[in-house]
């Protein structure tokens, strides 16, 4: 019989976008089954009722209604500094001197900046603000031979645009509940324990068919959730609504330091293009037979992942990467992942490192 009861996970550890989809799962099922929702009433409600706290939070926590607008803006301002480097280059070869000398002048200043469109943006922005100056100054002779100031214009409407977002978007992380989403998920967890517990009760004294299938769905659910998010090895856990801790993880980060010099008095604060370490199991970058590329990801405040380049791998194994740190990434604190394939599946095997970092 007891080989039928719902497994433990450790859903403290499940990310957030993990956590919210195993419960919203839980509970469509377990209020769809009429038998389940009927002899588990008590604890159902407060579950669904803790439950849609944590939706409220996580909404509140995930993204800021202004992310899209930057991104609107964002790609404006490339597509526009993109279209100005490409006039320019054309006009390099034109057989009228004024307009040739004028593109030359122009394509070293492109050059000297070499601006990246798909470079962090806060980086991107204070450079665009430099260019422009330039071009509004220094340059603006040679833009006005060309007809760019229309162009030049724009560029400088979309960044400052992007910079002023960015500020407000800043003042409204500031304004929320610190905590909120972690207590929230925190009172979900206690929810669904109690709801495991007379689930499972009900199976060792009655062996209800429909708890007994419900249970075979959640074990299934959970198995997935063990390889492919927690990546632990899925045999010999207990029933009893919790990860008892006897699962030995598959995968896992130990450590992350700074090959040379690191500050002793803060071994997680990194310096932009160094080498770093990072040790543990498991780890080795695979790609995916459908050709998805393995890499280790920087996550900064607002959930944005930053995957670093193939050719910042220095070394690559299942007990240690060396990498380089991700040059163009802003001053801040980061969460930091190394996602892969070594099972062969669609789906990557995401290994966090439970602390952040922070790059200087």
């Amino acid at each position: 019989m007891a080989k039928n009861l719902i497994d433990s996970i450790g859903l403290g550890r499940l990310d957030n976008g993990s956590h919210y989809t195993y419960h919203l799962n839980t509970l469509e099922r377990a209020k769809s089954n009429e038998t389940i929702s009927a002899a588990c009433a008590k604890v159902l409600t407060p579950y669904d009722a803790a439950f849609q706290i944590e939706d409220k939070e996580l909404k509140v926590s995930q993204k800021s209604l202004l992310t899209d607008e930057i991104v609107k803006y964002d790609e404006q301002r490339n597509t526009t500094y993109t279209g100005y480097v490409q006039i320019v280059k054309q006009m390099l070869n034109m057989p009228i001197p004024d307009i040739a000398a004028a593109a030359k002048v122009l394509n070293q200043h492109i050059k000297d900046y070499r601006i990246d469109p798909q470079s962090q943006m806060d980086k991107k922005t204070g450079l665009l603000k430099n260019f422009t100056a330039d071009l509004e100054e220094k340059f603006a002779t040679e833009v006005q031979t060309l007809n760019l100031t229309p162009i030049v214009e724009e560029i400088v409407k979309a960044n400052d645009k992007v910079n002023e977002l960015i500020q407000q978007r800043a003042v409204e992380y500031a304004s929320r509940t610190v905590g909120a989403t972690k207590q929230a998920r925190a009172n979900v967890d206690e929810a669904y324990r109690d709801l495991i517990i007379v689930i499972n009760a009900n199976i060792i004294l009655d062996g209800d068919e429909d708890f007994v299938t419900f249970a075979k769905h959640q074990n299934e659910e959970i198995k997935r959730l063990k390889l492919q998010v927690l990546g632990q090895n899925v045999g010999g856990t207990k029933p009893d609504g919790e990860d008892s801790g006897s699962d030995q993880p598959a995968h896992e980060i130990k450590s992350i330091y700074m090959k040379e010099g690191a500050n002793p008095d803060k071994p997680l604060e990194f310096k932009r293009n160094a080498t770093a370490v990072m040790e543990g199991k498991g780890l080795k970058l695979v790609d995916s037979p459908e050709g998805k590329k393995a890499k280790v990801v920087l996550i900064d405040y607002v959930d944005q992942p930053m995957p670093h380049e193939d050719s910042a791998i220095l070394l690559n194994s299942d007990e240690k990467i060396e990498f380089t740190m991700m040059y163009d990434a802003a001053e801040g604190k980061y969460h930091i992942q190394v996602e892969t394939y070594p099972n062969g599946t669609e789906e990557a095997v995401v290994i966090k490192f439970p602390e952040t970092i922070t790059l200087v």
